[in-house]
Parts: C-alpha cells; structure tokens; sequence
C-alpha cells in the first residue's frame, strides 16, 4: 500500500513539475527594461569575391534576465544588401522576418549570418551593410553586419590558345586550373593577383612572362581571406591549391617581383634540355608550401635576388640539370601543426632520375650557389645535401659551388674548389624566424627574413658577384662602402 501511494505521490509530481515548469516558459517577461545581449556589436566579414558566396558567421543572442523573453521580430533593416541570416527554430512572417523567437531565462541563442553580393562594376572594394533589428516587448536592438565587396574575373578550366596579355584591372579567381597551351604565351602584367581555390592549379604546357614591380608584385595566393584563427590570416596557410606546374614543352618563362604562396607546392618543373633556359626568376618570393617549394628535373633554372622560405619537403629538390642562385635566402622554419620546428630540408641534389619502370636513369647536375643564405630550424633542414649514385652512375656528373654563402652544415669547410669563402653554423639572425615564445598558442607564422643588425652575413658577401645586382629585391643598394650582404636582403641602419 505505501509503495502504491508512493508511485501516486511520483506521478503527481512529475506533472506538476511539467506543468510548472512549462507555465514559466510561457511566461514571458513584457518588462521592456530587460533587453537582450549580443556576444558582438558588429559582424565583419572579411572581403567577400562578388557572386561568390562567404562562409558561414555566427553570432550569441543572450537573455540575462531571470524571466523568458519572446523576441516578436528578428529581420533585416534593408534586406537587398546580399546578407542572409538563419535563427533557429526557424518561424518567419510574410516580409521573411524570423517571428515568436522563444528565449528561455539566462539562456542563449545562435544567429548565423551569411553574405553574397553583387556586383560592384568597380576594381577596388565597395563596402556594403546592413542592420539586424531585434524587436522585444516594443524595444528594437540592432547588430551591424558588414563586409567590402571585390569584384573579380572568373576563370572556370580556362584554356589560354593564343598569346595574350592579361589586364590586371581586377583580380583572377581560379576554380581548378588555367592552362597555356603549347607555344602560347601568356604575359601578366604589374599589380595582377590570381586568387587560386582549393584544388586549382597552373598548366604551363607553353610559357608565361609575368614581370612585375617592386610597389605592385603579381601575387599567387589562395582565395580565403578570413582567418584559421583568430591571430592566423589563411593567407598564411600553406596547402590551399596545387601550384604551378610547367610541363616539358614551356621554356623561358619568366617572373620577377612575383609572390607565389599557399599551395602545395610553388613550382614544379618537368624534363626538358637542360641547355635551354626554362626559367629566370628574380626579385620574387616563393612562400608557404605543404610540400617542395621549387622542384625540377633536368631544367636549367637561374634564380636571383629572390626568398626561398618554409616548405614541409625541401625548399629546393632538384634531379639532374643545370642551375644558379644568386643573392638569395632560403630558409626554412615553417612549423607543422604538431611541432614548433621545420621537418623539411632546404636543397636536395640528385644526379639520377627513375623512368615509367622504376629503374634510375642518370642525369648530370650542376648547381651553384653564390652570396646565398641557405638555413633553417630543423637540424637538418638548413643543411644541404648532395647525393651522387656511385654505385651505379660513379662518372655521372656531379658538379655544385657554394661561394660566399652561409650554410647550416655539421661539417662544413672551405675547401677551395666547391666551398668558397663560405660561413658555417652561424645563425643568420633574420629579424623574425621564430616565435616569441615557445607556446605554440602563440605561433603567429609570421616571418621576416631580412637581415638582424647583428647577423654574421653582413658584408660578407662577394662584390664581383653582386656587381650584375646593385640593388636587393627591395631597392636597396648593396655595393656600398661595406660591400654587399650574403642574401636578398641588404641591411641598412635604422635612422
């Protein structure tokens, strides 16, 4: 009999709780001096491509208050400025304004905010905004959400047949790829930005002259403009498109005052005559890859003035060929995810290649390094390496120079033939290579490697060498009184 009265008793009070509780959900505050609160008063989005959609934002509806509030209106002030919001549970009026929001007593909601705009017919950024208006118990409260508009020329699996100048009126997003054809050249002039979407790349099967400035550089980066984290800009990030690739028909391609970063890799280079220059580049920066920053086969490739930096592979990997760098730093401190030093290399030499069977073919290799840093964080990133197959091609040649050049080698000395006037294991001391601290919450991946005023490569460069490049690639003159500086970057006393 108690047990029977109790199951009474526990079914009463179930109901009356359900109902009770249910009662002051349903009682909602009309006190209009208990307004929301929003975890923001602005919503910013990050520059937004016209016609392409933006990721998706969010911001916290708060009710601090002890009693329930019912929001009547959320909605648009406007409402044609290309932002769309979602407020769950989803109840809307005839205008497509969110109605009846229920919020309970010191609870929260989600607002996610998204944004297409149109068109601007214009070449810089157009701001655009609009204001969410909150209406509760008669009183209206409002979120900005902003965000500038770019237009853009999109390129869908575009194929270049016949040689072109680009206009750099606007930027370029790129889909998947761009492709010049065989025997097409393709000129980019100063001030172009090609903004590559994850998965696009470059096909270079013909040639591509893209000669720009010091104050307008072409640029190569991926499309994100928002942010990893609240401190990582994604155009920091490496791994968000292909690369450039330039098959074994493109020959004397040239870039100089370019900057190609993001991708998974920056350049890679096919087979071809070694005899016939492939490539010049100069006065450019390739930056920021997942994994070899610049690769080649049998190519000859001159590089000057220019920054080789942070690759998970090796900066430089090279099969066969012929090859010169000039005035210029490679380095490599690109953290993984998980780790605070490099795990990559900075050159890589072979004098062998393997065919479609897998078996080694040789390739004669001969590489030069003059008035160059070549460093890094990891103990064997900044080390370079040779390797000679000398069991199988030991008259296959393998001829490399090192002159005037700083090198992270464990056993490194001047020999007098191949090593010359070079500086050993001596940190560079570039202005900002690693962290500033070891808490890897803190890694900002930002670097500067230009010269510190107390770095070892001051002055210690070769003059007949730098002759044929008076300037670094920011102008600076180096052939002064104190001569010039190993590396792209001359350094100069702050005034």
């Amino acid at each position: 009999m108690k047990l029977q009265h109790l199951l009474y008793g526990f079914i009463i009070f179930l109901a009356v709780s359900f109902f009770s509780c249910k009662d002051d959900y349903d009682n909602y505050s009309t006190n209009s001096s208990e307004p929301l609160s929003f975890s923001v008063d602005t919503l910013s989005f990050d520059t937004l491509f016209s016609t392409i959609g933006s990721t998706t934002r969010n911001f916290m509806i708060y009710n601090r208050n002890r009693d329930p509030l019912l929001i009547s209106s959320i909605g648009f002030l406007h409402g044609d400025r290309g932002f769309r919001m979602n407020v769950p549970p989803e109840r809307r009026d005839e205008n497509g304004n969110f109605i009846n929001v229920r919020i309970s007593a010191r609870d929260s909601l989600f607002v996610f905010v998204e944004a297409t705009l149109d068109e601007n017919l214009n070449n810089v950024p157009q701001f655009r905004s609009d204001e969410i208006i909150f209406t509760t118990n008669g009183v209206l409260q409002r979120i900005i959400v902003e965000a500038y508009g770019q237009d853009v020329v999109i390129f869908r699996a575009k194929v270049f047949e016949e040689s072109i100048t680009l206009s750099n009126e606007k930027p370029y997003l790129v889909f998947d790829s761009l492709t010049v054809n065989e025997g097409v050249t393709l000129t980019i002039p100063a001030g172009t930005t090609f903004f590559m979407r994850n998965g696009s790349w470059f096909n270079v099967l013909g040639n591509i002259k893209a000669v720009g400035t010091q104050e307008r550089p072409i640029v190569f980066r991926g499309h994100r403009m928002d942010y990893l984290l609240p401190d990582i800009p994604y155009d920091r990030v490496p791994g968000q498109w292909e690369g450039m690739w330039f098959a074994s028909s493109s020959f004397d391609n040239e870039f100089e005052h370019a900057h190609i970063r993001n991708g998974m890799v920056a350049m890679a280079l096919e087979s071809f005559e070694p005899d016939r220059l492939k490539m010049k580049l100069k006065n450019s920066v390739l930056t920021n890859v997942n994994g070899f920053l610049l690769f080649a086969e049998n190519s000859h490739i001159v590089v000057e003035n220019s920054e080789l930096s942070n690759a998970s592979g090796a900066l430089v990997f090279l099969r066969g060929g012929k090859y010169s760098f000039t005035q210029c730093t490679l380095a490599n401190y690109l953290p993984s995810w998980n780790s605070m030093t490099a795990t990559g290399q900075t050159v890589v030499v072979f004098n062998y290649t393997f065919d479609k069977e897998n078996n080694k073919v040789a390739l004669p290799v001969e590489v030069g390094f003059f008035n160059s840093i070549i460093y890094g964080s990891n103990a064997n990133a900044g080390e370079y390496i040779i390797v000679k197959d000398t069991v199988d091609y030991p008259d296959t040649p393998m001829n490399y120079k090192f002159q005037n050049c700083l090198l992270l080698k464990k056993d490194g000395k001047n020999d007098g033939e191949k090593l010359i006037d070079c500086i050993f294991n001596k940190d560079p001391k570039f202005i900002k290579s690693t962290p500033e601290s070891l808490d890897k919450s803190k890694y900002d991946y930002i670097f500067d490697f230009r010269l510190d005023s107390i770095s070892p490569a001051i002055s210690k460069g070769d003059r007949s060498i730098a002759l044929p490049l008076p300037y670094d690639m920011n102008g600076i003159y180096r052939l002064g009184e104190k001569g010039p500086d190993i590396g792209a970057y001359q350094w100069i006393k702050k005034e």
